[in-house]
C-alpha cells in the first residue's frame, strides 16, 4: 500500500456529460456524443457559407455544453477578465474545483499540501477572439492577459485561485499530456512533495462549433465519426473537454476514510525516440516497454489485467500498432477486452488520457466494462484472430476477484504514458452515536443554493442506502459555507430526498456578510425537569464529561423527581447549562457575550472566568439551600410594563424581573400575590402564577443575605474574560462589580433586568442569541421584547434544549439550533464537531456553478494583433499608444505572512463596534504584549472600564477627552485602528468619525509618529462582484487629508471581505501601502492603468436624436458647454437644473435689453445659439437635493434619456477648523443629489454620468477632505450600481482650464480645454467605459507630482533678529502685541499687508505653517501655546486678545 495512489475524486466536462455521473451513464448505454452540426448552427458559429458548401467540409463536432459560461463570481474573476481568459483555463479551474469537491474536500480545508499538474492545448482564443475585440483588449493589463492565456500559468493559476500550496506544474507532451500529468502527480505524492494532487487537462477546439476540412492523408475522419479498431475507421474526430482527478496516497486515503474510485498501482512514461517511421507515427517497441514497466511498478503481470483502455484514435496507422504492442505484452495469457473512449466523445487532444482514466476508474468502481462505442466489425489490418485482445462490444460485468486495468495515452512526438489501475480495498461502515444529523447546503446565490439542494435530493433518491451521518459529515467538512444557506435535521429511514426537495423552495434571506457575534443566554429556575439532557449525555462525549464533572462537584442526581425544590433545581440547572455551554464552545460556537437570568448568571459568570467551576459549585449549592430555607412565597407573571405594574403593587410585593417591555414578574408573600392577581384579573389583565414555592428576588430573600455574604468571603472572584451582561443592572458587568462580593449578594435579591440586558446586547452590535439550557423561556421573551421595542427582522434567537413538554428529541432541537446559527452566518468548527466519529467522505454533488456568458465574439473586421499589452504573440509588439484615459484597478501582491511588530507595553487605540475580526485582532495584539484601549460608539463620552471607552462618533469633544485621558494615564497611542465600519455603514461612524478624530489630532502638536489604519468592508470593488457601500467611500476624504495636513500622522485604508482572516489583518497593520483590499487569500493594492488605446471618436449610440437630457449644475460653465455640444450632436432637448433664479423663456429678449447681469445675458445668448442648432432649453430652478422638486421635473418633462450630474460645491477648509455644517453643504449635491436622482429616475435613463474629480484619487490642495469625500462617493456609487438598462459611469475629471471650479484662478496649460473634455466624454460613452474612468490627459501621476510640489512644506522664513514694530497708518490703534503678531503672520505665510482680522487658515495656512508659527511665538513672546489655541483664535486680533487674557 505504501506506493499505491488512490483516486479519491473525479470531475469532467466532456461532450455530452458535464459531470462524472452522466459520463458513466453515457458509457453504460453506449451514447456517442459526436454530433453533426446543422447548416444554421454552423452559420451562427461563423462558418462562411462557401466553406459549408465545400464537399470536403465535415460538419461533425464533439462539443462541451455551455463552453462560454463561467461562474466568475465563485472564482473571484472580474467579468472582463473572465471574458478574456482562455476557456481551456476556465474549464481546468472548474474541473479542479469540482474534483476536490467530489473527493469531499473544500478548497479552504485541504489536508496538507496540495499540488496541481495540468495541461492545455496551445492557446488560440487570445489570437482569434480577444485580440480582435478592442473593448476586450482595453480591459486587461499585460500580466492579466498572460496569466489567463499562457499555459505556463494553467496550473499555478489553479493553485492560486483555490489556495493550494503544493507543487504546481504545467505539462506539455501533446496528446499524452493528461496521463503524463497523472504520472507526475503520483510521483510527487510518493516523494512526499504533496499530500493531495489534482491532475488532468483541458482542450478546446477553436473556432468553436465549427466542423473541419478533410483532405487526403489527414488523420481526421472523412465521415465525421471516430471508430477505434473498426473496419470502417477512417480517422479521428477532435473534440473539446476537460477532466481532473484528485489523488492521495492510498494509506492516507484509507486512514481518512475517503471515497476511493480506484487505485493507481504503477505508471510509466517513455518516448519512442527514433524507433518509429516518422516523428508523428507511434512505435511498437516503446509501447511494449511502457506497459511492462508500469505493470512491474504495480507489482503485477500482464495476466492480472482484466481490461485495457487504449489510446485508440480510429486511425489506419495507430490502431494496428497499438494492438500489436498489446498482443506482445499479453502473449501467453487469457483473453483481455479492450476499448477506447474516443468512440464516445472523440479525441480530446491534451485531455484524451484523462478521459480514458476516468472511464476506466468508473468501470473498476462499478464492476462493469462498457462497450467500445463506434465498433461493429474488426479492422482487417489488425490481427485480432491471433491476439489475446478483443474489442468489448457489450456492457460486461467484471467478475475478476480484484479488478485490474491498464490505461494508455500516446502523444505525437513519441511521449507515451501508461497507468495501471486496480480495485480499491473495501471500506467498512460504522454507525453514528448520534441519532439525528444536521444536513447543510449553501450557494453564493439563492438559485445556486436551491440547485444544490435539488442535486443532493436526486443523489439521495438514486442512492437510498447512503449513510446520513456520512452525508452530513461530507457536507460539513467538504463544502464551503456560502451566503445562501439551507438546513434540515434528519435521521436514518426518513424520506430525506422528499424533504430536500421541499427545502429547495426555501426563500430565507442570505447570511450577513459579517457573521453575527453569539451571545449565550442561561435560563433561570423553573425550566428544569428530571432527566434533562439524557439523550445528549448518551450521544455527546463532551457534554457527558462536563456534566459528570459538575454532578460530582454538586453532589446531585439529575434523574430524581424532586428537582422542583430550589435546593436541587438550581444546582441541576447550573450543571446542565455549564455542560451544554462547553459542548457549544467545543463545536466552535464561542460566545462574544454572556447573560443569565437569576441562577443562570452563575453559569454565565463561570463560563466567563469570574470564578472557578469548583467555587461556582459551592456558591450554587449554598444559594439554592439558602433560598429554599426562606419563607414560602409566590411569583406572578404580569403582561404590563414595569412602571404600570409597580403602580398596582400592594405593600410587601416586589418587582422580581423585567423580562420584556411589557412582561414583568411580581414576587412576595403568597397572600399578597394572590391579592395582586385578583386585582389585575378584575381589570381584565390575565396573569400567570409561576411554578415556584418561594418569592425569589424579593424582600423575603433579605434574611439569607448575611450568610451568603459570609460565604463569598472565601471565594476568589475575577474580572470576566468574556463580556457578561449583568442581570442586576442590565448593562455590562464591570471588572469591579465582578470582583465585588456585594454585587453577588445584590444579585440574589434585586430584580432581574433581562429586558435591559437584551437592549444592551442589541445596542452593541449584531448578536445571535443562543439559549443554553432547558426549555425556551428566554428565547420566547427575547422574541417578544424585539417585537415590543424594535422594527425589522429580529436577529437569530434560538433555544438548544427541549422543554419538558416538547415531544422532540434533544438531538433534534440541538441540531436545529446549530443549523439556525449556521444559516445566520455563524461558522462552527466542524472538525471538533466530528471528533470521535469515524466517518467517510462521500462523492456528493458539487457546487452548482451559476455560469454566465463569458465570451468574446471577435470583430471579423478587426485583424488579430501581433502583440497585446506589451506581451507579444509574435516576435514584436506594437508600440503602446499614450492615451488620455486611465482606469483605477487593482494589482495582486503576495500576502504578508509576517506579523505586525508589537513593542511590549506599546499603547494601541482600537475603535471597534464589536466586529468579530476586530475583536480577534484586538485579542492577538494583547497576546503580543500591546496595551490595547478599546473605544466603542455610544451616545456620549464615558470610561466604562479600564481600557474601555465609549464616545459619540461625530463629536470632537469626545475624542479630545479620550486622548487627554489616555495621555494622563501614559497611554497616548502610537498606533490607531479605526474599525467601526466593519459593523456600521453610516457617515456618522465613518466620515464624520474620522473628521472628528482628525480635527482632534490636528489641534494637538504630535511630536512622535502615529499610524492610523482604517478597516472597512464594502468600500472597494476589486473582483467585479464585491458588494460596495458608497457611503463608506467617503472615508477616503479624511484619510488622504490626514496624510497631508497633520505632521507625524500617517493614514492607511484596508478594505476587507468578511469573514476575514484576523491573522492577515493583523499582519496588514504593519504594512505601508496606502490602500489595500484583502479578499480571502488574496491581497490587492490600488494602481492606475492607462487604457491600451483611446476609444475611437464616434457619436455614442447611447445618445438619441432629439433625446431629452437632464444636466444638474446646468447653468455652470461645464453644464452650458455640455448643453451646446448635445444640441450640436443630436439636437437635444435640454433640461438644465440650477439653484440660481433665471428668467423664463418669454422674458429672455426683455432681459437682454434691460437686465442688469451681464453673465445672465451671456447665458441667454448661448441658449439662443442652442436653439439655432436645433436644440431646446428648459431651465428648472431647483436644488438637486430637493426630492420633491426633482420629482416635479420628472413629471413635467416625461422620459429623461440621460443624466449628466455635474452639480457640486468646491468646499475647502483644514481638518482642524472645518465645521460640520460646511462639510454637509459640500456633500449634499454629490451624495444626496445622486441618491435622489437614482430614486426619482431609476433605470429608465440610458445613462447616468457622474462628474467626479481627480481629487478623489489624488489630493491637489490642502483642506479638501469634504470635497474629496463627496467625489469618492460618486465613484463608489458607480461601482455599486447594479447591472441594468442604465449605464452608470463616474468620470474623475482633471481641472477644466476654460470653465469649472478652477477656471478663474488657475488656468494651467496642462488642464483640460473644454473641447478636449467634451471629446473625451463622448469617447467614454461611445465605448461604454465604466464604472469609473479617469480623464486627465497629463496622467494622474503628473497630477499627483504637481500637487505634491504645491503642498510641499516650505522652510520657515529666516526670522529677523529683533522684530521691528510695524509702522502703518491703518494700524495706528493697534497694540504692540498685535503688531508683533502681524509681522510673525506675514513672515510665516509670506503674505504682505495683512490686517488684524486676517484669518490664518483662510489665507492658506496649513498645519505645518501653524507649527512654525507656534515655534516663533515661543521664541519671541516666551509663550508655549497648544495648537488648539491657534485653531480656535485664528485671526491676529483674536489671538492677541487670548494672549492678553492668558497673561
Amino acid at each position: 500500500m505504501s506506493d499505491e495512489i488512490a483516486i479519491v475524486g473525479m470531475a469532467c466536462r466532456f461532450p455530452g456529460a458535464n459531470e462524472v455521473t452522466r459520463f458513466w451513464e453515457n458509457l453504460r448505454t453506449g451514447v456517442a456524443s459526436i454530433a453533426d452540426r446543422t447548416e444554421d448552427e454552423l452559420r451562427e458559429a461563423g462558418v462562411p457559407p462557401t466553406r459549408i458548401a465545400d464537399p470536403d467540409y465535415v460538419r461533425a463536432a464533439a462539443l462541451v455544453a455551455d463552453l462560454a459560461g463561467f461562474d466568475a463570481d465563485l472564482f473571484g474573476y472580474r467579468p472582463e477578465l473572465a471574458r478574456a481568459t482562455d476557456p481551456q483555463h476556465r474549464l481546468f479551474l472548474e474541473c479542479a474545483h469540482a474534483a476536490l469537491q467530489n473527493a469531499g474536500y473544500d478548497t479552504g480545508r485541504v489536508p496538507g499540501r496540495a499540488g496541481v499538474f495540468g495541461s492545455a492545448a496551445p492557446n488560440l482564443y487570445g489570437t482569434l477572439h480577444v485580440s480582435r475585440d478592442p473593448a476586450a483588449r482595453a480591459a486587461l493589463a499585460s500580466l492579466e492577459w498572460s496569466v489567463g492565456n499562457e499555459n505556463d500559468y494553467l496550473a499555478t493559476n489553479v493553485s492560486h485561485r483555490l489556495g493550494l500550496d503544493g507543487p504546481s506544474l504545467a505539462v506539455a507532451t501533446a496528446c499524452s499530456s493528461a496521463l503524463v500529468a497523472v504520472h507526475l502527480a503520483a510521483q510527487s505524492l510518493r516523494q512526499g512533495d504533496c499530500d493531495l494532487a489534482l491532475a488532468g487537462a483541458a482542450d478546446v477546439q477553436l473556432p468553436y462549433g465549427h466542423g473541419y476540412l478533410w483532405h487526403e492523408g489527414a488523420i481526421v475522419s472523412r465521415t465525421g465519426r471516430c471508430r477505434p479498431f473498426d473496419a470502417a475507421a477512417d480517422g479521428t474526430v477532435f473534440g473539446s473537454g476537460a477532466g481532473v482527478v484528485a489523488l492521495k496516497r492510498l494509506a492516507d486515503a484509507v486512514a481518512d476514510r475517503d471515497h476511493i474510485y480506484a487505485v493507481i498501482g504503477g505508471s510509466a512514461v517513455n518516448n519512442d525516440g527514433s524507433r518509429r517511421f516518422t516523428f508523428t507515427s507511434p512505435g511498437i517497441v516503446g509501447q511494449v516497454e511502457l506497459v511492462h514497466t508500469a505493470l512491474a511498478r504495480a507489482g503485477l503481470t500482464a495476466a492480472d489485467l482484466g481490461y485495457v483502455e487504449c489510446h485508440g484514435t480510429g486511425t489506419t496507422v495507430g490502431d494496428p500498432i497499438e494492438v500489436e504492442a498489446l498482443t506482445t505484452v499479453l502473449a501467453g495469457g487469457g483473453r483481455v477486452p479492450i476499448g477506447s473512449v474516443k468512440g464516445n466523445i472523440g479525441h480530446l487532444g491534451s485531455a484524451a488520457g484523462i478521459a480514458g482514466l476516468i472511464k476506466t476508474a468508473l468501470a473498476i468502481h462499478n464492476g462493469q466494462i462498457p462497450a467500445s462505442a463506434g465498433f461493429a466489425e474488426p479492422n482487417p489490418d489488425i490481427g485480432f484472430d491471433s491476439s489475446p485482445c478483443f474489442v468489448n462490444t457489450e456492457l460486461r460485468d467484471w467478475t475478476q476477484p480484484r479488478r485490474v486495468a491498464g490505461v494508455s495515452s500516446f502523444g505525437i512526438g513519441g511521449t507515451n504514458a501508461h497507468v495501471v489501475l486496480a480495485q480499491a480495498p473495501a471500506v467498512t461502515t460504522e454507525a453514528s452515536a448520534r441519532p439525528r444529523q444536521l444536513v447543510t447546503v449553501s450557494g453564493r446565490t439563492e438559485a445556486a443554493a436551491n440547485a444544490a439542494v435539488r442535486a443532493l435530493a436526486e443523489t439521495v433518491r438514486a442512492n437510498p442506502d447512503l449513510d446520513v451521518a456520512d452525508l452530513a459529515h461530507t457536507l460539513h467538512r467538504g463544502r464551503a459555507a456560502h451566503a445562501h444557506r439551507r438546513t434540515l435535521v434528519a435521521a436514518p429511514g426518513e424520506n430525506l430526498a422528499r424533504r430536500l426537495e421541499e427545502l429547495a423552495t426555501d426563500g430565507r434571506p442570505p447570511a450577513p456578510r459579517r457573521p453575527p457575534a453569539v451571545a449565550f443566554l442561561f435560563p433561570g429556575q423553573g425550566e428544569q425537569y428530571a432527566g434533562m439532557g439524557r439523550e445528549l449525555y448518551a450521544a455527546e462525549p463532551v457534554f457527558r464529561r462536563e456534566l459528570d464533572r459538575c454532578v460530582d462537584l454538586l453532589g446531585i442526581d439529575l434523574d430524581q423527581e424532586t428537582l422542583r425544590t430550589t435546593d436541587l433545581a438550581q444546582p441541576a440547572l447550573f450543571a446542565v447549562e455549564y455542560a451544554l455551554a462547553r459542548l457549544w464552545t467545543h463545536w466552535g460556537v464561542r460566545p462574544r457575550a454572556l447573560a443569565g437570568h437569576s441562577i443562570g448568571e452563575y453559569a454565565a459568570a463561570c463560563v466567563a472566568g469570574c470564578f472557578s467551576l469548583e467555587d461556582a459549585a459551592k456558591l450554587v449549592v449554598l444559594r439554592g439551600e439558602l433560598m429554599a430555607s426562606t419563607a414560602p412565597g409566590a411569583m406572578l407573571a404580569v403582561p404590563l410594563p414595569e412602571d404600570d405594574l409597580r403602580a398596582e403593587l400592594p405593600d410587601g410585593v416586589s418587582i422580581a424581573a423585567v423580562n420584556s417591555a411589557r412582561n414583568t414578574v411580581a414576587s412576595g408573600p403568597a397572600g399578597l400575590v394572590d391579592q395582586l392577581r385578583n386585582q389585575l384579573t378584575d381589570k381584565g389583565i390575565r396573569c400567570v402564577p409561576l411554578p415556584v414555592d418561594h418569592a425569589f428576588h424579593s424582600a423575603l430573600m433579605d434574611p439569607i443575605l448575611p450568610k451568603f455574604r459570609d460565604a463569598l468571603a472565601d471565594i476568589e472572584l475575577h474580572a470576566p474574560e468574556i463580556p457578561v451582561v449583568s442581570s442586576v443592572t442590565g448593562d455590562w458587568l464591570t471588572a469591579d462589580q465582578a470582583r465585588d462580593p456585594e454585587y453577588w449578594v445584590r444579585q440574589l435579591s434585586q430584580p432581574v433586568r433581562f429586558a435591559d440586558a437584551l437592549n444592551t446586547l442589541w445596542d452593541n452590535g449584531e448578536h445571535a442569541l443562543l439559549e443554553v439550557g432547558p426549555g425556551g423561556a428566554l428565547s420566547t421573551l427575547a422574541r417578544l421584547h424585539w417585537r415590543e421595542t424594535r422594527t425589522g427582522p429580529a436577529p437569530a434567537i434560538v433555544s438548544s434544549m427541549r422543554h419538558r413538554a416538547d415531544k422532540r428529541t434533544d438531538a433534534d432541537l440541538l441540531f436545529r439550533a446549530l443549523g439556525t446559527l449556521w444559516s445566520a452566518g455563524v461558522e462552527p468548527d466542524w472538525d471538533t464537531f466530528w471528533a470521535g466519529e469515524n466517518r467517510r467522505r462521500l462523492p456528493l454533488p458539487g457546487y452548482p456553478y451559476q455560469r454566465v456568458r463569458a465570451w468574446v465574439d471577435p470583430d471579423p473586421g478587426c485583424p488579430p494583433l501581433a502583440g497585446m499589452y506589451g506581451v507579444p504573440l509574435t516576435a514584436a509588439a506594437p508600440p503602446v499608444e499614450k492615451t488620455p484615459l486611465e482606469l483605477p484597478t487593482w494589482a495582486e501582491q503576495p500576502l504578508d505572512q509576517t506579523s505586525v511588530g508589537v513593542t511590549p507595553g506599546e499603547p494601541w487605540l482600537v475603535f471597534t463596534a464589536g466586529s468579530p475580526v476586530a475583536d480577534l485582532v484586538l485579542d492577538d495584539l494583547r497576546r503580543a504584549g500591546a496595551t490595547v484601549v478599546r473605544a466603542e460608539p455610544g451616545t456620549e463620552f464615558a470610561r466604562r472600564a479600564p481600557g474601555r471607552y465609549t464616545l459619540r462618533p461625530s463629536d470632537p469633544a469626545g475624542y479630545d477627552a479620550l486622548l487627554t485621558d489616555l495621555a494622563a494615564a501614559g497611554l497616548a497611542p502610537r498606533r490607531i485602528v479605526h474599525a467601526w465600519l466593519l459593523d456600521e455603514d453610516s457617515l456618522e461612524h465613518g466620515l464624520y468619525s474620522l473628521l472628528a478624530l482628525g480635527r482632534t489630532l490636528a489641534r494637538r502638536q504630535i511630536s512622535v509618529p502615529i499610524t492610523l489604519t482604517v478597516l472597512t468592508t464594502g468600500l472597494h470593488e476589486v473582483t467585479g462582484t464585491d458588494p460596495v457601500t458608497p457611503a463608506k467611500a467617503t472615508v477616503l476624504g479624511p484619510h488622504h487629508m490626514v496624510n497631508q495636513e497633520i505632521p507625524n500622522l500617517s493614514s492607511r485604508v484596508v478594505d476587507l471581505a468578511l469573514p476575514a482572516d484576523a491573522r492577515q489583518v493583523l499582519a496588514e497593520l504593519g504594512a505601508t501601502d496606502d490602500q489595500v483590499a484583502l479578499r480571502g487569500r488574496r491581497r490587492w493594492v490600488r494602481e492606475i492603468r492607462p487604457l491600451p488605446s483611446t476609444p475611437p471618436r464616434s457619436l455614442p449610440p447611447l445618445l438619441r436624436e432629439r433625446g431629452t437630457y437632464l444636466i444638474t449644475g446646468g447653468l455652470g460653465g461645464i453644464g452650458l458647454a455640455l448643453a451646446e455640444d448635445l444640441a450640436r450632436l443630436v439636437r437635444a432637448r435640454l433640461v438644465l437644473v440650477g439653484r440660481s433664479s433665471f428668467p423664463d423663456r418669454p422674458d429672455w429678449d426683455t432681459y437682454l435689453a434691460e437686465g442688469p447681469c451681464p453673465i445672465r445675458k451671456q447665458t441667454i445668448r448661448r441658449f439662443k445659439e442652442i436653439e439655432a442648432l436645433g436644440g431646446s432649453v428648459l431651465v428648472q430652478v431647483a436644488d438637486v437635493t430637493d426630492e420633491q422638486a426633482m420629482r416635479q421635473i420628472r413629471d413635467t418633462c416625461g422620459r429623461i434619456d440621460g443624466i449628466f450630474h455635474a452639480a457640486g460645491s468646491p468646499g475647502g477648509g483644514m481638518l482642524a477648523v472645518r465645521r460640520r455644517e460646511d462639510v454637509e453643504a459640500v456633500l449634499a449635491p454629490k451624495i444626496t443629489g445622486t441618491q435622489i436622482l437614482d430614486r426619482v429616475f431609476g433605470q429608465e435613463p440610458d445613462f447616468l454620468v457622474l462628474f467626479s474629480s481627480v481629487t478623489a484619487l489624488v489630493p491637489t490642495y490642502y483642506g479638501q477632505a469634504d470635497y474629496l469625500a463627496a467625489n469618492a462617493y460618486l465613484d463608489a456609487f458607480a461601482h455599486a450600481s447594479p447591472p441594468g438598462p442604465r449605464h452608470t459611469v463616474s468620470v474623475n475629471w482633471d481641472a477644466w482650464s476654460e470653465t469649472g471650479m478652477l477656471a478663474s484662478n488657475d488656468p494651467h496649460s496642462n488642464y483640460l480645454r473644454t473641447s478636449e473634455g467634451l471629446d473625451l466624454l463622448w469617447r467614454i460613452l461611445a465605448a461604454r467605459l465604466g464604472p469609473q474612468v479617469i480623464a486627465a490627459p497629463r496622467g494622474l501621476a503628473e497630477v499627483g507630482r504637481e500637487a505634491a510640489q504645491r503642498m510641499e512644506p516650505q522652510p520657515a522664513p529666516t526670522p529677523a533678529q529683533h522684530l521691528a514694530p510695524v509702522l502703518r497708518e491703518d494700524l495706528a490703534d493697534a497694540t504692540d502685541l498685535q503688531r508683533t503678531l502681524l509681522q510673525l503672520w506675514e513672515e510665516t505665510l509670506g503674505v504682505p499687508d495683512l490686517d488684524l482680522d486676517s484669518d490664518f487658515f483662510e489665507l492658506g495656512g496649513n498645519s505645518l505653517q501653524a507649527t512654525q508659527l507656534l515655534a516663533r511665538l515661543r521664541e519671541h513672546l516666551d509663550v508655549d501655546l497648544p495648537a488648539a489655541t491657534l485653531f480656535d483664535h485664528s485671526t491676529i486680533r483674536a489671538l492677541a486678545d487670548e494672549l492678553t487674557a492668558l497673561r
